[in-house]
């Protein structure tokens, strides 16, 4: 019997349906659009059945990635303490003092601000009118008319007992501010520098501030430098 191609008849599908194509006297062609569709069509099922398998795969690491991530708090935050002098420095950049800038920050039992102040002039005091002369007659140096940030963060306090607070300051009270604070009952003063340590006013606020028994400590500096665009 004379046996016959798949393609000899109809191109296609080879022979009349798809019954004769795989009948047992068909031969299949190398050549035949046929088994070249469906070779495509095989290799196309795999080439999809693996994708579907490295996304599923990829997105499940994924979730891992960010389910884990998630659970995982920032380290590089800000300590209480750079916090609370971080407010005092930024506070300092109010003044308008042309050679010494000065903020303070009071701070609560329970880490709460309280207060904060710069040093200037009293409310209704013309800065433009009074002197910021370091030196020359007192009366027309800054001397008679600054108030200090430690006494405007108490004067600018929600609280009229500081008696459980600490202050933060960017530079050694002096012997009057030390007065105040003594006063308002605050037992702890971290300070950022102590510039004018040497000078009686400095030396007389530690007097007191020993004697009244107020603590004072230098702030300890991480080195950290923070940018702020504003």
């Amino acid at each position: 019997m004379e046996r016959r191609t798949l393609h000899q008849e109809e191109p296609l599908f080879c022979g009349r349906g798809i019954d004769s194509a795989f009948g047992p006297d068909a031969v299949g062609c190398g050549g035949c659009p046929f088994w070249v569709l469906l070779l495509f069509s095989l290799l196309a099922m795999k080439m999809l059945q693996l994708l579907a398998g490295v996304t599923a795969v990829g997105f499940s690491v994924m979730h891992d990635k960010n389910k884990g991530y998630e659970k995982m708090k920032r380290t590089d935050y800000l300590l209480w303490d750079e916090y609370f002098m971080g407010v005092a420095l930024l506070s300092a950049q109010r003044s308008k003092d042309p050679s010494t800038q000065v903020g303070a920050c009071i701070v609560d039992s329970k880490n709460k601000i309280v207060g904060v102040g710069y040093n200037g002039f009293p409310l209704g005091c013309d800065d433009d009118d009074l002197p910021w002369d370091r030196e020359g007659d007192f009366l027309e140096t800054k001397y008679p008319y600054v108030c200090h940030a430690e006494l405007n963060a108490v004067l600018n306090s929600t609280r009229i007992d500081l008696s459980d607070c600490k202050i933060y300051t960017t530079l050694f009270p002096c012997h009057e501010c030390s007065k105040v604070l003594i006063q308002t009952g605050i037992k702890n003063i971290i300070y950022y520098e102590d510039k004018y340590a040497d000078t009686e006013s400095v030396k007389a606020a530690k007097r007191m501030l020993d004697q009244a028994n107020v603590a004072y400590n230098w702030y300890t500096q991480n080195k950290r430098t923070m940018s702020l665009d504003l």
